[in-house]
């Protein structure tokens, strides 16, 4: 979908050879003498191990991605999010790789290992004065030889870095780890407003949260009983990170106008809870007393936001969260938002 072969640099990198070896030997001999030498034992038990380990890699050369030239020459290339790929990936919350630097061999090579190991061991018995008397021997030996042949032209290391895709196609190079889709929560349902929000890189915490008013509210304008019985399904399942997942990625699809197909995604005991949480934000959404679709935000965006937010948390911190999930401390919480963006990140005053 993307080519850039000029991005891609090569060079020498070192010549590699080692050998090692190990030998080690072990005896033992015992002698015992029972009843004033009326029974003599003799046992010995002797081992011996050696091994050589060698390989040869010759001359390595080195591939890595000029970084700077990549994003200069990428900054206005688009995906097409269309494409059956991009949307499998995005709906998998697969993440797109580059490898950024590879270790390639010049010339076959090899890697070989022997070892030889024996053991012998003997025992002999006899009882003085009687004409009885026992010898036995045993002798193990085991060698083993490994011969490995890489060709030319083979990967033996690399290192990849991800891709962030937003929304809109295009996308950057960013640190193992720090990949993927833009959340689709970033849509908002205004008619007055655009369709991507672009967040400010340096943000300030109250700002943050003013930003954030909008989906609370609609969150707090829903009845009783539905807010309640949404607020235990959610507990519910982010005990399952797997299932909680996946009720991310189904309301990311959702907001998209999508039609998620969840048969292939969980389990069936899972899919009945994700399935009840959707159908009762079918039933809410629109409902919300005081509500115009103008200024706030829609229901399933806020989930959305919501959801995402507790699915980047630890698990640690997300067992907190559920201990959290009592009226008393929700109220606590609200109004600590409520007054954060008003006095600061300070004691607010009740």
């Amino acid at each position: 979908m993307l080519n850039f072969p000029s991005a891609v640099k090569e060079s020498e990198f070192v010549e590699y050879s080692a050998t090692s070896s190990d030998s080690r030997d072990a005896s033992i001999d015992v002698e015992t003498k029972l009843a004033a030498d009326a029974v003599i034992v003799n046992f010995s038990v002797e081992a011996k191990h050696a091994s050589t380990h060698k390989s040869s890699f010759g001359k390595l050369k080195k591939e890595e991605v000029d970084l700077k030239w990549l994003q200069n020459n990428s900054k206005h290339k688009l995906l097409d999010m269309s494409h059956y790929l991009i949307q499998k990936a995005r709906n998998s919350r697969s993440v797109f790789g580059v490898v950024m630097e590879r270790i390639v061999t010049s010339e076959p090579c090899s890697i070989r290992e022997k070892k030889h190991q024996t053991g012998n061991c003997g025992a002999e018995g006899k009882v003085t004065g009687v004409p009885v008397s026992g010898k036995g021997k045993g002798k193990v030996q085991e060698v083993k030889d490994v011969f490995l042949e890489i060709p030319k032209n083979t990967v033996i290391a690399y290192s990849i870095d991800e891709i962030m895709v937003q929304l809109d196609g295009h996308f950057e190079v960013r640190s193992f780890g720090k990949g993927g889709f833009e959340r689709a929560w970033k849509l908002v349902g205004a008619y007055n407003m655009p369709k991507v929000v672009s967040l400010p890189k340096e943000c300030i915490l109250h700002q943050e949260l003013a930003k954030l008013r909008g989906h609370f509210q609609v969150l707090s304008s829903l009845p009783t009983a539905k807010r309640s019985s949404l607020l235990q399904l959610l507990k519910t399942t982010m005990e399952d990170r797997e299932a909680f997942s996946v009720l991310e990625s189904v309301l990311d699809q959702m907001l998209v106008d999508e039609t998620p197909d969840m048969d292939d995604l969980m389990e069936e005991t899972e899919k009945q809870t994700v399935q009840t949480i959707l159908d009762l934000l079918h039933e809410s959404d629109g409902t919300n007393e005081g509500q115009t679709y103008d200024e706030s935000p829609s229901l399933l965006c806020s989930i959305n936001l919501i959801v995402s937010a507790m699915n980047e948390m630890p698990d640690g911190c997300r067992s907190e969260l559920g201990s959290c999930c009592s009226p008393p401390v929700l109220q606590a919480l609200q109004i600590l938002v409520q007054h954060v963006p008003q006095q600061g990140v300070g004691r607010p005053s009740l």
